[in-house]
């Protein structure tokens, strides 16, 4: 029997537009070590969930944890790269909830893992740890590819949650002397910010994502402000597919409702999780 070709444009069509997959909105935010990136991630559609790898990382975050805005687990913070658990912690919790996942995280409005640099870390400690290499020097074909697929199958998992997700990441700052004027000693540099992640990570984890924001300061009358740059600049990695219709600046505020608001896509808090629940 020969394919309608209206029929399969019509399904396709209402594929599209009920996929929810289609209305989520998932991030990669970078920004140096101190440069901002957690009060940016406080104006994501809460409740925000945070599995939290960087020791300390969301020690300011008390008030928002006390209004049930914000719920951390820091159970990953610290771990024994001789005696790794906290990827394997992880692994578990996440798995009996993504078998809820839209009961789970169907109730959160952002998904959050803080920050991806300790998350590659702890994955790689793991995965070396099982095959009873903890400790020693990573292997490409012992260590990093087993610790690249593992990571690779959850992110896109969590990139296909009923919420939002937000992985965030540190840059390095790459500094490179280009020359030197002999007459004047003024030095040329290279300057460039690069996503700080273990081993190939730090190449495919962007490829996976077609929002990356970079969150850098500039100075103000009323003192150093953040913003968000969504476009390659200058030093700068960050990509938007969002700014295709022209919606997003190369620079926007550093409010993330806002940018839901500005491309249409849902941009409302859910309701707030009962502490006690």
């Amino acid at each position: 029997m020969p394919l309608n070709i209206q029929a399969e444009i019509a399904n396709v069509r209402k594929y599209y537009e009920t996929d929810e997959r289609q209305q989520g909105f998932n991030l990669l935010l970078l920004g140096e070590y101190g440069s901002g990136k957690t009060p940016i991630l406080l104006s994501a559609r809460k409740p925000i969930w945070i599995d939290s790898f960087d020791p300390k990382g969301t020690v300011g975050l008390k008030k928002w944890i006390d209004r049930g805005e914000v719920i951390v687990d820091t159970r990953y913070e610290d771990d024994d790269p001789y005696s790794p658990t906290a990827f394997g912690q992880w692994e578990k919790n996440f798995k009996s909830r993504y078998r809820e996942k839209e009961d789970f995280f169907g109730s959160i409005g952002t998904y959050c893992i803080d920050s991806s640099t300790t998350f590659t870390s702890a994955a790689m400690n793991f995965k070396m740890a099982e095959a009873n290499r903890a400790g020693l020097t990573p292997s490409r074909n012992k260590d990093y590819n087993p610790a690249k697929i593992v990571m690779q199958n959850y992110i896109r998992k969590c990139l296909n949650l009923p919420c939002d997700f937000i992985l965030t990441g540190h840059l390095k700052c790459i500094d490179r002397l280009l020359s030197v004027d002999k007459q004047t000693g003024i030095e040329r540099r290279d300057i460039k910010y690069r996503y700080d992640a273990i081993g190939q990570a730090a190449n495919f984890i962007p490829l996976m994502f077609s929002e990356i924001y970079v969150v850098r300061s500039r100075e103000t009358s009323s003192g150093i402000k953040p913003e968000l740059v969504t476009s390659a600049a200058g030093e700068y990695i960050a990509r938007s597919k969002l700014t295709s219709d022209g919606l997003l600046k190369d620079i926007e505020e550093p409010d993330l409702k806002e940018i839901l608001k500005k491309v249409g896509l849902p941009a409302s808090d859910k309701p707030l999780l009962n502490k006690s629940s």
